[in-house]
């Protein structure tokens, strides 16, 4: 009998701490952001303070990193790249504007300000790379990774940033 008590004590036990553990585990999911790519900004405002500060134009990528399948390509194949990072650093102030289909990947705050970001600049396929001037006013669109490699995509965007370079107007 008291080992009957013991057990029931125990799982009781057992059950309650997983429930707890459930529930910040799972409040913790809720909450999380999709991880942008180092040296990426995930806010418009920080990022065109950046682009002024520095005199680059803003490349901003807008992706869906969890389920599109060209998104993924470009990232691997171009961004994550050590020759685009080092182009970028050189050219650039980088934004990351994701629309994950897991929603526990990004906050409700972040989902919305990149909503937002969408609708302004009438992104509707992905992935979408848009080059502001420093002024925020576009100088142009690259739409549709088409499988470029890291030197080909860098000469395609070149003109595009030599273009949000020339006197914001």
């Amino acid at each position: 009998m008291k080992d009957l008590i013991s057990m029931r004590r125990f799982l009781t036990t057992l059950a309650c701490f997983g429930l707890i553990a459930l529930f910040l585990w799972g409040g913790f999911s809720q909450n999380a952001s999709a991880a942008a790519p180092k040296g990426w900004h995930t806010s418009f405002q920080k990022a065109s303070d950046a682009a002024k500060a520095s005199g680059k134009p803003i490349f901003i990528k807008f992706t869906g990193s969890d389920w599109c399948r060209p998104c993924k390509d470009m990232q691997q194949k171009v961004l994550d790249t050590k020759k685009f990072k080092q182009w970028a650093a050189k050219n650039v102030t980088l934004l990351y504007i994701d629309f994950p289909r897991d929603k526990s990947k990004i906050r409700k705050k972040q989902l919305k300000h990149n909503l937002e970001l969408q609708k302004r600049f009438s992104v509707k396929v992905f992935p979408t790379v848009l080059v502001l001037k420093t002024n925020a006013k576009e100088a142009g669109r690259d739409a549709r990774y088409r499988g470029a490699d890291v030197s080909s995509y860098i000469k395609a965007i070149t003109p595009i940033i030599s273009k949000a370079k020339k006197k914001a107007k």
